[in-house]
């Protein structure tokens, strides 16, 4: 049986239970709690939360002053204070700990007289440190972010979620031309309504802003334009804490001069365009002009060659040379023009360089003659011929003009020596003369256009046009031209071309049938031309080479038109540019009729121009001649149309 304890020995384990409860609690709370005695300033008592953070035992805290804690100099003077007497209750006073090791440690503090204990005080302090080191932290960060924004040169501005302004920085305040006042005032609304009233269209940049704000996931991007001429360029994306979108963050990027910048280049493309199709315009216009006096001169040169004298007969070489060679420079320039236009298409295929360079020196053999000069070549063998993949035209015309150079600033008895040098990626021609070389002053200047070098210079003709034509060519065709000289000892030039692999072989080229000079039956052909010197030219060389032709002609094309209902012509042959119409409605109109809907037809016209050729063609000409007109050419284009035309009436 247990007896129940005497009534003093109860007391006692109550008070005993009561001590131990209420040091559990201290110790269970996170803050840390400091007995202290009022008279002596000697710390009584700490809990385990305030032995742990100071790093002291029970035993050691109970050596110290407080004021061996307290850190703070105001802490200090509150301790005098209470030495005095003067004990005023602390509530949150921020202040600082000191540790065993030293250390300081942040606390937020509360001291209070102990309530039924006298002569003691109370310090609940809560640790900060960690809290300030956040607030630290978020403040050295918000001030990064600030100064960010104010060093940018892009205009910020940043908006809640809905559309209400939180922060702009300086640079957006300056561009959209708001002033201080304003500003201070905070409304948005007012802040809206200046922005709007500088902008062209107020109407779509109040649209646009609300389509932004109604897609708070979105990323946008824009130009604004302002009445005063400026452009900004608009950004904005959506600002997100943890995936969820809290605002919206606007940068403006003033391009007004990058704008005007690009304004400005474009304005001088398209004039450098125009003036380039001016120029091309001009000097088709003028490659026309000059081939319409010209086909007059070459043409009647070369009837007039058979019914003079011998010493006649050497002056009108004179003239049919001359004029050969002013069409040559004419050509020569209308193709520079192209070339410089853009304009100035090549057809790149496997070009077989033997071939054609046996071609070129051919050619060239009557300026050579001309000049004494000797052309030799050092080619492969022809059982395997250097390839290059170029324009098989193009090429020819370079080659011919390197040579040619070759020949005319040589010297008497001097050679011209050709080479290939052939490797796996690229194939070099090389042109070498026995010539008087070029100056290093003149061979900085050798490949201008329209410049001309050494002092022979205005004894020998041409354009001056030559070399610089020739790489651009070449660089057109992925290759490109050099030169090596030394001033009294000849020179060589060479051109750089893409190797080819395989040869490709050439189409063949079908050739009509021509006509007997005896026709079976009297064909009658009608030239439709307002030129009387071109007129009287043609007659007279289809008078001379076909006398059995009967020839109708006419000045315009409703006077062709009208010819041809009478005469019922087996061929036209229509100038292009006719004075009530063009040659291509010329033809149209009369193969209107039935009995002429397949009329053969040559165009005969001063309209050089590739795209010329191709418009005539596609028009209906079955073919299309050039002026100065080619004899053989002709001849063999009019028997080769009227054996067509005697086929289809069998």
């Amino acid at each position: 049986m247990v007896l129940p304890a005497p009534p003093k020995r109860r007391e006692q384990v109550v008070e005993a239970t009561q001590a131990s409860l209420q040091a559990a609690l201290l110790d269970c709370t996170t803050d840390l709690l400091i007995a202290v005695d009022i008279a002596s300033q000697q710390v009584l008592h700490a809990n385990q939360t305030a032995l742990h953070r100071l790093g002291y035992t029970a035993q050691q805290v109970c050596l110290l002053s407080i004021t061996d804690i307290e850190a703070s100099l105001q802490d200090v003077f509150y301790w005098d204070a209470v030495s005095a007497g003067c004990i005023q209750p602390v509530y949150h006073a921020e202040g600082q700990f000191r540790c065993a090791d030293g250390r300081l440690i942040d606390v937020d503090k509360r001291i209070a007289p102990a309530q039924g204990i006298q002569n003691v005080l109370l310090i609940s302090a809560r640790d900060t440190s960690a809290r300030q080191h956040i607030d630290q932290e978020l403040e050295k960060s918000t001030s990064m972010l600030r100064a960010t924004l104010e060093a940018t040169a892009d205009g910020i501005l940043v908006t809640d979620i809905t559309g209400r302004i939180v922060n702009i920085n300086h640079r957006f305040a300056d561009m959209w031309q708001l002033d201080d006042d304003l500003l201070a005032r905070q409304d948005d609304g007012e802040i809206l309504e200046a922005m709007t009233a500088q902008v062209c269209d107020p109407d779509s940049y109040l649209a646009r802003l609300v389509d932004i704000t109604e897609d708070p996931h979105g990323e946008s991007g824009d130009l604004i334009e302002f009445i005063d001429g400026r452009v900004f360029e608009r950004h904005s994306m959506p600002q997100a804490i943890r995936d969820h979108v809290v605002g919206r963050v606007f940068s403006f990027a003033d391009i007004t001069h990058r704008v005007r910048a690009e304004s400005a280049l474009r304005e001088a493309r398209d004039e450098a365009e125009q003036a380039n199709r001016s120029k091309a315009e001009f000097l088709s216009q003028m490659s026309h002009e000059l081939r319409t006096p010209l086909n007059a001169i070459i043409g009647f040169s070369q009837i007039l060659a058979d019914e003079v004298n011998a010493d006649q007969q050497t002056t009108l070489q004179y003239i049919t040379k001359a004029g050969w060679h002013l069409l040559d420079l004419i050509n020569e320039i209308l193709d520079f023009a192209k070339l410089e236009a853009g304009k100035l298409s090549i057809s790149p295929e496997t070009v077989n360089l033997h071939e054609l360079i046996d071609d070129c020196l051919t050619l060239i053999q009557p300026i050579a003659n001309q000049y004494g000069v000797s052309t030799l070549s050092s080619l492969p063998s022809p059982r395997s011929p250097a390839l290059v993949r170029a324009d098989r035209t193009r090429l020819k015309q370079m080659v011919l003009n390197l040579l040619s150079n070759g020949c005319k600033y040589n010297r008497p008895h001097g050679k011209v020596l050709v080479e290939i040098q052939a490797s796996e990626k690229q194939t070099r021609i090389s042109v070498r003369d026995t010539g008087i070389g070029i100056s290093e002053t003149d061979q900085t200047r050798l490949f201008q256009a329209f410049t001309r070098v050494g002092n022979r210079q205005s004894k020998i003709e041409g354009t001056g046009i030559g070399l610089a034509f020739t790489r651009r060519l070449a660089q057109l065709m992925e290759g490109d031209v050099g030169m090596h000289s030394q001033e009294g000892s000849g020179s060589t030039f060479w051109i750089d071309l893409p190797t080819a692999s395989t040869a490709i072989p050439a189409p063949s080229m079908v050739v009509p049938e021509r006509a007997s000079s005896h026709l079976r039956q009297q064909y009658c052909v009608l030239c439709i031309e307002d030129d009387p010197a071109n007129l009287l030219l043609l007659k007279g060389i289809l008078g001379k080479y076909r006398p059995e032709l009967h020839l109708v002609t006419a000045q315009t094309g409703s006077e062709g038109h009208a010819q041809a209902l009478e005469h019922q012509p087996h061929l036209l042959i229509s100038d292009m540019n006719l004075p009530d119409m063009t040659g291509k409605d010329a033809l149209t109109i009369i193969r209107s009729t039935d009995r002429f809907s397949n009329l053969p037809a040559i165009a005969l016209s001063a309209n050089a121009l590739p795209e010329d050729i191709h418009a005539g063609l596609a028009a209906g000409f079955n073919l299309y001649l050039t002026k100065p007109i080619n004899f053989t050419d002709l001849i063999a284009a009019v028997d080769a149309m009227l054996t067509i035309a005697g086929n289809s009436t069998e």
